[in-house]
């Protein structure tokens, strides 16, 4: 630290609060921007992706609240016009069952798109299919082709990839000295 008077010293930390706030508040900016990155990244390495939906879905945002500020994560929420709703399911796991009827309709390979989504979003609109009964459930074969477009089942478990869980406590690792060494800077006199 310079060697200055006490009322030069003074002066200085009548200019701390604005400029601690003004650091903070960059400092948080910085994190949100890395927090985006990282959860995009988590995500790309953790699920197939079949569309962009998931990775746009993402946001991280710096909010005032209620004199302070606070970063806010979010992904798949309704977002310009964007609802992912298999997000938090993909997050934290869990059983899908049928909404309508008794089985849900898994696509293969010949009722996809390149990009693997489902050619016929509603499966009674797929042409030339026949059922045929399994153990737990069924198949719709092609009557043309032989191969199957969808396999019947009850429920499906998908595993957690806590994709947001990590991706934040990674984050703010080390946030903590981030904050301490913008406070020092900002109250030290050079």
């Amino acid at each position: 630290m310079a060697d200055i008077g006490l009322r030069e010293y003074a002066v200085h930390l009548r200019q701390v609060p604005a400029e601690l706030e003004r650091r903070l508040h960059q400092l948080l900016l910085d994190v949100a921007d890395e927090g985006e990155q990282r959860t995009r990244q988590t995500i790309m390495q953790r699920l197939t992706a079949r569309s962009r939906s998931l990775l746009t879905s993402v946001r991280v945002d710096v909010v005032d609240d209620q004199g302070g500020i606070k970063v806010t994560w979010a992904v798949g929420g309704d977002y310009q016009g964007l609802r992912v709703r298999y997000a938090r399911i993909q997050e934290e796991g869990g059983v899908v069952k049928p909404v309508r009827g008794r089985l849900l309709a898994i696509p293969q390979a010949p009722a996809l798109t390149g990009p693997g989504i489902n050619k016929y979003p509603e499966v009674r609109r797929a042409p030339h299919l026949y059922f045929q009964p399994t153990k737990n459930g069924g198949l719709l074969i092609n009557r043309h082709t032989g191969e199957v477009w969808y396999v019947l089942v009850p429920k499906v478990t998908i595993k957690a990839k806590h994709y947001l869980r990590d991706s934040i406590s990674e984050t703010v690792k080390g946030l903590a000295d981030r904050i301490d060494g913008a406070v020092v800077d900002v109250v030290a006199v050079h």
